[in-house]
């Protein structure tokens, strides 16, 4: 059954079907309710007919309902009309790892990628689906570079004991199948070899076995020795091999416990590698230009959602070479170099009032001022209140930091791990909630008519004190407040300042150590020392103006682009505004951050209108440049956030 474009199935209507595959057709659709595209998921009237198909069919989507993760793609309806079955879930019109594939690719951005595939996998694992056909191109990228796992839920239905996996039958693709698999035995530790192969192509620029038949690809998994990666590639390190060859051990019991363990000893592996090695390994990467989508469904299809069908279900039959295998496209565009591409912050978690998000806590969580409370936001977009007792009128900007157990000399104490401290606004002060959610005042700060920009100081310049900045006749005072509560004026003549404040590491140029702060109004970025003086860092050629210019900034941390993981900013809806804000988090990967050229250490500044972003990266003297926009709509508020995979 092929429905035309305009066909109505339920709230949605059909634009254009962009994929199928041996188990389900897809489709492009538009939920006119909420005005978004989604995909439509549609199971073939012949294996409608197949006995108890429809209930698995169904089953599959409430299974992958339960799922929520960042990296595997949200289902959130299911529906039969007019004798037809369908599943709706996201709809992303990125590109795929295939495409970049052919030659060896960046040590680092092959980290950040795995990372989160690799965290989705272990994820799933841990409620009992197996993936069975982790490859190239079932890893969906965004348009802001985010790496998505598909296909979880053909893996699921097919465990089901049917006669889609009667003996002789197996799941998977041959060149990227565990050993065992190619035998019909599954389990965590085959999709964690799998992830091994991607990671040997992609670091390597082919695949450890290839042949002219499936059955073939498959015996050679099972009984001929690993090509050694550094004979494929010379550039990799022993350390990177080591890893490789562990993951793929013939013997499940020997690989890695879990995705993640393996991606961490990869990245490890990655940083210890000799720097001649590195710089040779890590070429410019080159990545294939997405196609255009046209919202009337008349432009290039997405090669994304062609994927999500066509590589649907690939069923191998052990017996026989009837198998498809997923090739790039032939008539893919020129590659561009990857350091020439903007990334593009997301929607991910709708907030209501949503002011300022703070580094995360020991339990990964992160910290949220929103609707006049603190939430927490886990990283599968849960979130909850978490101090019933802290409730501030929801109005006035916000802002808050997380203390990480930082600890002073003097006067020799500590600011307890997990405390949080808030902005007093309304009567300038701090207020102090603890990890169970009493709350406090930690100190009131004189001499200012409000606040503007809470932090701490992690490298020392400022005695390891909370820095918290207020207006007063139109300049700005920085005060330090020690861990007793003990304030100090550190200037009090420091040029306007408003925002999400954060201290220079050390190896940040002349300004390591000092306290950065953005300036909305002029579109300057200021170091403020420990001695009060306040110096121009760069202009950040950013459109500024009083709820436009440059409000939110954060240093990468280090290990992130290595790692793998995500940043984060507050999306506020602001009434009347020319960017009227969604009241949502906004997030970018450090994956799409990377192919902008980002590196650990930079400086991230976001603009409040638009979220337009650029990289700050100081030496000797200090270089600025687009790295992100966001949606024009997007009203940005306090910090840069940032998780790291786990």
């Amino acid at each position: 059954m092929k429905l035309a474009p305009g066909t109505e199935l339920g709230p949605y209507r059909i634009i254009e079907q962009v994929g199928r595959g041996g188990m389900a057709t897809v489709y492009k659709a538009h939920q006119a309710a909420l005005s978004r595209y989604v995909a439509i998921k549609i199971l073939p009237p012949h294996l409608a007919a197949e006995p108890n198909f429809e209930e698995r069919f169904r089953d599959e989507a409430v299974r992958l309902a339960a799922l929520r993760h960042a990296s595997i793609p949200a289902v959130f309806d299911y529906g039969t009309t007019d004798a037809v079955t369908f599943i709706a879930s996201d709809y992303i019109d990125g590109g795929t790892l295939s495409e970049q594939l052919g030659r060896p690719l960046p040590l680092e951005y092959t980290c950040a990628i795995l990372a989160p595939i690799a965290s989705a996998l272990d994820y799933a694992h841990s409620r009992g689906v197996v993936h069975r056909d982790v490859k190239p191109s079932n890893i969906l990228l965004t348009r802001d570079g985010t790496p998505i796992l598909t296909d979880f839920g053909i893996a699921r239905m097919m465990a089901s004991d049917t006669s889609l996996t009667q003996t002789g039958m197996i799941l998977g693709t041959p060149q990227y199948m565990a050993p065992e698999q190619g035998a019909g035995d599954t389990s965590p530790a085959a999709d964690i070899y799998s992830l091994g192969v991607v990671a040997y192509h992609m670091l390597t620029g082919r695949v450890p076995f290839d042949a002219a038949t499936p059955m073939a690809v498959v015996l050679a998994h099972q009984q001929e020795p690993l090509p050694l990666p550094r004979t494929v590639n010379p550039n990799l390190s022993p350390e990177i091999e080591t890893v490789l060859l562990k993951v793929l051990s013939r013997d499940p019991t020997a690989r890695y416990r879990t995705a993640a363990a393996f991606v961490r000893a990869l990245s490890v592996a990655v940083e210890d590698a000799p720097a001649a090695v590195a710089a040779v390994a890590t070429v410019p990467l080159q990545q294939a230009a997405a196609p255009a989508v046209s919202d009337t469904g008349r432009g290039g299809r997405s090669r994304l959602a062609l994927l999500m069908a066509a590589g649907v279900a690939l069923l191998v039959v052990a017996a026989v070479a009837a198998v498809v295998l997923t090739r790039p496209r032939a008539n893919t565009p020129a590659p561009a170099p990857v350091a020439d591409r903007v990334g593009r912050w997301q929607q991910w978690v709708h907030m209501p009032s949503v002011l300022d998000i703070a580094g995360t806590r020991s339990d990964g969580r992160l910290l949220v001022a929103a609707n006049g409370q603190l939430q927490l936001l886990g990283l599968d977009g849960s979130f909850g209140t978490y101090s019933p007792a802290y409730k501030v009128d929801p109005g006035p900007e916000a802002y808050i930091t997380v203390s990480h157990g930082l600890t002073m000399t003097q006067p020799a104490c500590t600011f307890p791990a997990d405390n949080t401290y808030a902005l007093r606004v309304g009567a300038p002060g701090v207020t102090t909630i603890d990890p169970q959610g009493k709350v406090g005042l930690l100190a009131a700060v004189p001499g200012v008519d409000g606040l503007n920009g809470i932090t701490f100081d992690t490298v020392g310049k400022f005695g390891h004190s909370l820095l918290v900045t207020g207006g007063h006749a139109g300049v700005t005072v920085v005060t330090a407040i020690d861990c007793q509560g003990k304030t100090r004026v550190i200037t009090s003549q420091a040029p306007t300042v408003e925002g999400g404040l954060e201290v220079a590491p050390s190896g940040f140029g002349p300004y390591g150590g000092q306290l950065i702060a953005p300036d909305e109004v002029s579109g300057r970025i200021m170091a403020i020392g420990a001695d009060g003086s306040a110096t121009v860092v760069v202009a950040s050629g950013l459109p500024t103006g009083a709820d436009i210019g440059v409000e939110s900034a954060a240093f990468v941390p280090t290990g992130f682009m290595r790692k793998g993981g995500f940043a984060y900013v507050a999306d506020r809806a602001t009434a009347k505004n020319a960017h009227p804000g969604t009241d949502s988090v906004l997030r970018i990967s450090s994956a799409d951050l990377a192919a902008a050229g980002v590196k650990d250490g930079d400086l991230l500044v976001v603009t409040e209108g638009g979220s337009l972003t650029i990289g700050v990266r100081c030496a000797s003297t200090c270089t600025a440049k687009e790295v992100a926009t966001g949606p024009d709509v997007a009203h940005g508020e306090g910090h840069v956030a940032f998780t790291l995979a786990r």
